[in-house]
């Protein structure tokens, strides 16, 4: 996985006097008209749009195709109630599209960008969003410029090790039962519950619900 944090990010101008960032000698824009471009990108993708209010975009470039896209999605759905959640591993391109008032300021877009994919799934808002199953769009450019980070994305899976699953348990009661297991990995830990042949904890229930959960795209554990 290339090191984004590494990356040089220059800004040149496009036939139509309009900011391009070039990332690695790579142009994340049209050089003619990057509007049109982004018109056309949103377009594309108007049954998604149809179909889903919330939108998650991997790839901020300039932030041109998040523009088409919101436009498509008001008109589309005239209530406003439509939400996009960006996300990119660069904090320096954010900053940059944002040096160069390319920010789409709107309440209805959300930028997520230099964050670790461990810390994206450890945040409980996140998580939320992706729970109400939005419509995902590649920004084409963006996503192959940085296939891994994005790759690893879309392929995540959680860790088992109750060590790491520990901290997102909600309810105090159940977390303490967890720690007190003794146990490295949650299958483990649910194992020894079916094991015992009885229910002798009020979270045994939950336990051997949870035996084969899936931690890959869910949010924390509750009582």
């Amino acid at each position: 996985m290339t090191d984004i944090s590494k990356a040089i990010i220059e800004v040149r101008t496009s036939k139509n006097e309009l900011p391009i960032p070039v990332v690695n000698g790579v142009h994340l824009h049209s050089m003619y008209n990057p509007k049109k471009e982004a018109d056309s990108f949103a377009d594309k993708n108007l049954e998604l749009l149809k179909e889903k209010k919330k939108i998650l975009v991997l790839g901020v470039g300039f932030a041109y195709h998040l523009e088409s896209l919101l436009d498509r999605m008001n008109k589309l759905n005239t209530n406003k109630n439509n939400h996009i959640i960006v996300i990119d591993p660069s904090a320096a391109l954010f900053e940059e599209c944002r040096k160069n008032n390319r920010l789409v300021n709107s309440f209805q877009i959300e930028y997520i960008c230099g964050v670790d994919i461990n810390k994206l799934f450890s945040n409980q808002y996140f998580i939320n969003f992706l729970l109400e199953n939005p419509g995902v769009i590649a920004h084409p450019a963006s996503f192959n410029l940085n296939k891994g980070y994005f790759s690893s994305f879309l392929d995540y899976t959680a860790s088992t090790y109750i060590e790491d699953i520990h901290d997102n348990i909600i309810g105090e009661d159940l977390k303490a039962y967890v720690k007190s297991s003794g146990q490295n990995q949650w299958h483990e830990f649910a194992d020894s519950v079916f094991a015992s042949g009885s229910i002798k904890h009020s979270n045994d229930y939950l336990v051997m619900a949870l035996k084969n959960f899936n931690f890959a795209q869910n949010g924390e554990i509750n009582e």
